[in-house]
């Protein structure tokens, strides 16, 4: 997989009529919210919530408890979690306090 990145990325992501985004993430923590590995990325997916209200994180239970280098947002960053059947109650009852649906 390759990787573009631009310098301006708030001018292009302004330039791009968004009213969805789905994106994934290397790690969740309800602690440091959701993380990637790479700044790049981390710097886009933050950025995205500047232009996009409706942002859906995509992530299966085993990137739950774990931290990647940097944050991009915390819990209430998605207006959604989308991950698979077996994650912890305890994550779900915290990730509905903070008014974010989970699926």
């Amino acid at each position: 997989m390759h990787y573009f990145f631009y310098a301006d990325l708030g001018q292009i992501v302004k330039d791009i009529n968004l009213n969805k985004a789905f994106i994934s993430c290397a790690g969740f923590s309800i602690e440091n919210g959701f993380t990637e590995q790479l700044s790049e990325e981390s710097k886009i997916k933050s950025t995205l919530k500047n232009y996009c209200k409706n942002i859906y994180v995509l992530t299966d239970n085993t990137k739950f408890n774990k931290i990647g280098a940097y944050t991009f947002g915390p819990i209430s960053f998605a207006k959604k979690i989308i991950t698979n059947n077996f994650l912890d109650k305890k994550y779900i009852k915290l990730i509905k306090k903070q008014k974010v649906d989970i699926i």
